[in-house]
């Protein structure tokens, strides 16, 4: 149990750093419980439908923000410090040292797909990840979702804006986090999670350890 309680702290470590910049509310997490459709199922209804959402959630469309974003999480897994410089807008000092505090407990992100929805900032996306995240010493890995928000610098390049940009951005990714789209894919994240944790004891001791901690 003991072994059990620090993957727990260290599972809740890696939360929060995945949560950086993840602004969606608790209201808007929270899916409502008259549609059991998953995100790539809206898309289709969507299509049979012929309506064309104005701003669609798009999966893994834009090679380059893919790549940033697979880059991203695979720093942060690893702990590269350097490399997250080149590809973030700041790395505040309690952001470093949560990930360094990562490495003792994530062997890395799995299986990840990037959907985006444009940005009111010309050239810019929000992102929501689909990750798998493994533990070490526990074989399951754990689905989940971060949000990320994405523009290119002075430079040109794609940069990930890590939570730092004006209070208009983060309105209008609070408005699009309603949108019923990405409510269809945190329903089908949610469900993927409660399965996982249902499939294996070992993981479901330390989530619910991880649970207790979290609301004390």
């Amino acid at each position: 149990m003991g072994r059990l309680k620090k993957v727990a702290a260290g599972i809740l470590v890696v939360l929060t750093v995945m949560l950086v910049g993840f602004i969606l509310t608790k209201d808007s997490a929270t899916v409502a419980t008259d549609t059991d459709q998953t995100a790539d199922e809206l898309v289709i209804q969507t299509a049979k439908d012929q309506k064309e959402p104005k701003n669609p959630l798009e999966k893994n469309l834009y090679p380059e923000v893919n790549k940033l974003v697979r880059q991203y999480y695979s720093d942060v897994a690893s702990g590269n410090m350097e490399d997250l410089q080149t590809i973030t807008d700041g790395m505040e000092e309690r952001f470093q040292q949560e990930i360094a505090g990562n490495q003792k407990f994530v062997e890395g992100y799995r299986n990840i797909d990037v959907y985006t929805k444009l940005a009111e900032e010309e050239d810019a996306y929000i992102v929501f990840v689909y990750y798998e995240m493994k533990i070490r010493d526990i074989d399951t890995p754990v689905p989940g979702l971060g949000n990320l928000y994405v523009t290119r610098n002075p430079e040109g390049r794609y940069i990930v804006a890590n939570g730092i940009y004006d209070s208009k951005a983060q309105e209008y990714v609070q408005q699009v986090a309603s949108d019923e789209d990405v409510q269809a894919l945190v329903s089908d994240v949610q469900k993927k999670y409660r399965e996982v944790k249902e499939s294996d004891d070992t993981l479901r001791l330390a989530l619910d350890d991880l649970q207790s901690a979290y609301s004390e």
